[in-house]
């Protein structure tokens, strides 16, 4: 499996510069308006995103039907997709982390604690959010697939939008929602479990 991990790696490298580029445009821009929240939130998310791009290259260069004749199972081709997933998260959320302690180190500003539950909450939604969207890659392909990702974006802000009044006054207090947010990581990863599992049995069902 280490020779699947390195085969997404070395797909993703020249991308990756050009991904690079855009992450520090958006640093630059948002640091001059004060934006940290916006600027964790999309550098985690952007470095996740990355690693749903080797979908798109592995379906243009046919690579599932060479890539099955190797000694590798369809659970170990799934599992590499998802270990490189989650290490292109888990390095969005590092950068994320030192970024916010620069900024604040820098500027004087915020609380290394805050920025800590920051960066794990934001680790964690980037965590959900791939549990629910690399099923559907699996299912319908990064074509169709991508128009299920605009939703996942778009839908829960939309419903914020429209019912902003009437659901934040059904939040709890500060307090509580920062103890409940301790077990939103867990939550994630026993999701991108029950994910893995269910890409699994739509990988092994799929004919090339």
């Amino acid at each position: 499996m280490k020779g699947l991990l390195v085969k997404d790696l070395l797909v993703l490298r020249k991308y990756a510069r050009t991904m690079v580029v855009f992450v520090l445009v958006y640093i630059v821009i948002f640091s001059m308006l004060d934006s940290v929240d916006v600027i964790s939130g999309m550098v985690t998310l952007v470095l996740a995103m990355m690693s749903v791009a080797t979908f798109s290259y592995d379906e243009l260069a046919k690579w599932d039907r060479f890539g099955l004749t190797m000694p590798v199972s369809r659970n170990q081709v799934v599992a590499s997709r998802y270990l490189v997933c989650l290490l292109f998260t888990l390095i969005g959320g590092v950068v994320t982390l030192v970024f916010r302690l620069g900024f604040g180190y820098f500027r004087n500003t915020g609380d290394p604690a805050e920025s800590l539950l920051s960066s794990y909450v934001i680790l964690s939604v980037a965590v959900l959010f791939l549990s629910l969207i690399l099923p559907f890659l699996y299912k319908f392909g990064p074509e169709r697939g991508r128009l299920f990702m605009i939703l996942v974006f778009l839908l829960p802000s939309m419903l914020l939008l429209f019912f902003k009044d009437s659901v934040f006054g059904l939040f709890p207090s500060e307090e509580t929602i920062e103890q409940a947010l301790i077990f939103i990581l867990p939550i994630a990863l026993a999701a991108l479990l029950l994910s893995f599992y269910i890409s699994c049995r739509i990988y092994a069902k799929k004919e090339f």
